[in-house]
């Protein structure tokens, strides 16, 4: 299975809050078991700082934004990483937390060529 540390770079995913789904762009970066960076999402411009443990596969990361903080707990399956966020205190009218994907940009692309490949119809041989 990859490593985390060798995927730093740019990042795409999804965060999901009630029914309501929010596209993010990030670019992280790992080493000795730290993950930091940056993104933005329709929200706004945030940071990333967190931690990531080799062995276990988890990683944990809190999302700081300039007005809250979202503290985010996933595991790494290879491709992406999965699992659940949490606001970092309460906020009233607001559904507390949801589920969130993330996974390594070039990964999207090599997804996209794929389903194009396999959505193109057989070709006939010359001659046939």
């Amino acid at each position: 299975m990859r490593e985390l540390k060798d995927c730093s770079g740019p990042w795409v995913g999804f965060w999901i809050q009630g029914s309501q789904r929010g596209s993010m762009r990030l670019t992280l970066r790992f080493w000795d078991e730290t993950v930091e960076g940056e993104g933005d999402d329709f929200i706004g411009d945030f940071t990333i700082r967190g931690e990531y443990s080799a062995v276990m596969n988890e990683v944990s990361f809190t999302k700081t934004y300039p007005t809250h903080l979202v503290l985010y707990k996933g595991s790494w399956d290879g491709a992406m990483i999965s699992g659940e966020w949490e606001f970092s205190r309460r906020m009233r009218f607001v559904v507390p937390r949801g589920g969130f994907e993330i996974w390594p940009e070039r990964e999207e692309e090599s997804i996209e060529r794929q389903l194009e490949v396999e959505s193109k119809p057989d070709l006939q041989p010359v001659g046939a």
